[in-house]
């Protein structure tokens, strides 16, 4: 589904993570060491196990996604080296001690150079378009060393930004980007965080490679010899300057139609357990509550669940709109008692975490829609339920929402899978 998706990754695709306890450059340098160890040791000597699919596990670091007409495909190589973006100028760094990271980022940090251009803009567009520009571009030699890395990283400009900035540039910045690899991110302000390039893994994943970073010790070791890194040269001509301009316009244009937001409730999960339901049931009737405050109607709710106990099992939809649910949204919105809305918050939440358990174990109803609806596709087949409006209506996203709480995260988000919809990242 999402190799084979045409549209821009930034916003429809990609989502970020904001980090709780790592901030500057030298954590953003220790930080990138540790990614580049992690694969090293994924590699040579495994993963503990986790009780889940570990499929996903050796495409974690040195994966890269390439546009291609109707379909991408993914490449992986084990590299010894990253990509820092700064001012669009694209540096290689070689990564082999924790110092000599730290010395590389303190140079280029300290290097006045700039581009006009980012050559990565093409990663904001679609998909069929960035292979295009890039297939016009040229330099392929360029483009090589950039897919080939273990980790993109991003150097932004200093600058003071709100909660809804930081959320938005990590999420839908058309400079300093490469969205085709996962993404680590400083931004003007010091705050770090991720950019994930979606095709290949989930936020179980992501959150176990966190943490093992988190956990891991750098050892210490200066004996290996430091040379400044270099930029990724670019022949870039009149005509290409004049695509990439023109990329840079519907990229901008595109991305500002995202609008990002931040709200950070008074209390957490340790106040929602006292009211004896699932914290995270109560959250996503708090969402159908306000959807239905501003709309009127309630929508169709994806929120998504890891299936990683099956075989590269990955997620199933938790359709969290319910008979309950939609009964709870209208008795709250009315006259009765207390008790009475109260009565009818805990059966919505009941059956929520009754529906959460069956997409767990796989008794969720939309990868087996999905694949079978391809494959009458492929067989020229016409099912009449794949046709049917109401089908249809019912997993048009208005809410998609996903709950990746993780101590290591201060926040997390994505774009809205509809044009009129939501995208709701949550931590609770």
């Amino acid at each position: 589904m999402y190799l084979s998706g045409r549209w821009s990754l930034p916003v429809n695709s990609n989502p970020f993570y904001i980090l709780e306890n790592f901030r500057g450059l030298h954590d953003l340098a220790d930080f990138t060491t540790k990614l580049v160890l992690w694969e090293r040791n994924m590699r040579e000597e495994g993963l503990e196990d986790d009780g889940g699919c570990q499929q996903s596990y050796p495409l974690t670091v040195s994966t890269s996604r390439h546009p291609h007409p109707t379909f991408d495909y993914l490449q992986t190589h084990s590299s010894s080296y990253v990509i820092l973006i700064k001012n669009n100028v694209y540096y290689k760094v070689p990564i082999n001690t924790a110092e000599n990271t730290r010395r590389s980022f303190e140079y280029i940090q300290g290097l006045e150079e700039e581009e006009e251009f980012n050559v990565g803009v093409g990663t904001c567009l679609d998909r069929n378009s960035w292979y295009d520009l890039k297939s016009n571009l040229g330099n392929v030699k360029s483009f090589e060393t950039i897919d080939n890395a273990a980790f993109i990283i991003c150097l932004d400009s200093p600058s003071p930004l709100t909660p809804a900035e930081e959320s938005h540039n990590m999420l839908a910045s058309h400079n300093n980007r490469w969205y085709d690899k996962h993404q680590l991110i400083m931004l003007g302000n010091g705050v770090i965080g991720f950019n994930w390039e979606h095709s290949f893994s989930d936020g179980m994943i992501w959150n176990r490679l966190i943490q093992d970073c988190s956990d891991m010790t750098l050892p210490i070791n200066s004996e290996e010899e430091w040379t400044p890194p270099l930029p990724v040269p670019f022949d870039l001509k009149s005509p290409d300057k004049k695509m990439l301009q023109d990329a840079t316009d519907t990229a901008s244009k595109e991305l500002n139609q995202c609008i990002s937001n931040h709200l950070q409730g008074p209390y957490g999960k340790n106040v929602l357990k006292t009211w004896k339901v699932s914290p995270d049931a109560a959250m996503q009737m708090a969402y159908q509550i306000a959807y239905h405050n501003i709309h009127e109607r309630v929508a169709p709710v994806y929120e998504s669940c890891a299936t990683r106990n099956f075989w590269r099992g990955r997620t199933e939809t938790i359709r969290s709109c319910t008979e309950e649910s939609k009964r709870f949204v209208e008795v709250f919105k009315g006259e009765g008692s207390v008790e009475f809305k109260r009565e009818a918050f805990r059966e919505a939440a009941i059956r929520h975490v009754e529906i959460a358990g069956e997409a767990k174990m796989g008794m969720g109803v939309d990868r087996i829609f999905l694949a079978l609806e391809k494959e009458a596709e492929k067989m020229g087949v016409e099912v009449e339920l794949f046709n049917d409006e109401v089908y249809k209506e019912s997993k048009n996203w208005r809410l998609s929402t996903s709950n990746v709480s993780h101590p290591s995260l201060r926040r997390f988000g994505f774009g809205p899978v509809v044009g009129d919809g939501y995208g709701l990242g949550y931590l609770v």
